[in-house]
């Protein structure tokens, strides 16, 4: 019985040792993530959401679809 106590007690602080070692390159890695989904992940979804509108300065926003690309493609 003692020997799966220990083996059991052994397991709980590989567990944890395997947790805080996961949170501290969760916490090294962050700073990147941050700056990755401000200064790129963001704007390319923007680009996108507005590529499918009709924007005007004066008047917000409105959904059109693929518009904008028929008008590229076909000069329209």
């Amino acid at each position: 019985m003692k020997a799966s106590t220990g083996m059991t007690a052994q397991r709980i602080w590989w567990r944890r040792a395997r947790y805080r070692n996961i949170l501290k390159g969760l916490a090294f890695i962050s700073p990147w993530l941050v700056g990755f989904v401000a200064f790129t992940f963001y704007p390319v979804v923007a680009s996108a959401y507005y590529s499918l509108t009709r924007y005007d300065v004066i008047r917000p926003a409105r959904f059109i679809g693929f518009e904008n690309f028929v008008e590229l493609f076909t000069g329209r």
